[in-house]
């Protein structure tokens, strides 16, 4: 048996991995919860995602016209980084989506990003109202 197969057996039985992944697993979920509560009081009604049942994102839908680079761009410059759809599709189509991790930023940030993703997306609709062929959407 090498060093490294030793190292991990000992671990796997002494229970500490078994505390630390039931301490991951409480503090992920709080996270993801308290993003939740977050998209629901700062995102408009025309944002739509569900909420993970595993994994570390959220995925938001946006309506048809949404350009999500701008969005996380317009987001970056106040200093929240997200992930637009165009950088996990291949597709044009990947350009009304947006992932956003829940398990990196501490839970203080999260209510924050969540605000400036909201100013964000008020600011692009503001910006491209024209583009939707109606007055604006009604943002928060």
């Amino acid at each position: 048996m090498q060093l490294n197969q030793l190292i991990a057996a000992k671990l796997l039985s002494s229970g500490i991995y078994d505390e630390h992944k039931d301490r991951l697993v409480r503090t992920y979920a709080d996270k993801r919860t308290l993003m939740e509560q977050s998209l629901n009081e700062f995102l408009p009604t025309f944002v739509k995602y569900s909420v993970p049942d595993g994994g570390h994102f959220f995925w938001l839908e946006f309506p048809e016209g949404f350009d999500t680079d701008r969005v996380c761009d317009n987001a970056e410059k106040k200093g929240v980084l997200m992930t637009p759809g165009s950088a996990c599709c291949f597709c044009d189509q990947g350009r009304r989506y947006l992932r956003l991790s829940f398990v990196v930023a501490e839970e203080e940030q999260i209510a924050q990003g969540v605000r400036v993703l909201a100013e964000s997306v008020s600011q692009f609709v503001r910006d491209n109202h024209a583009l939707f062929g109606r007055k604006p959407y009604n943002l928060i």
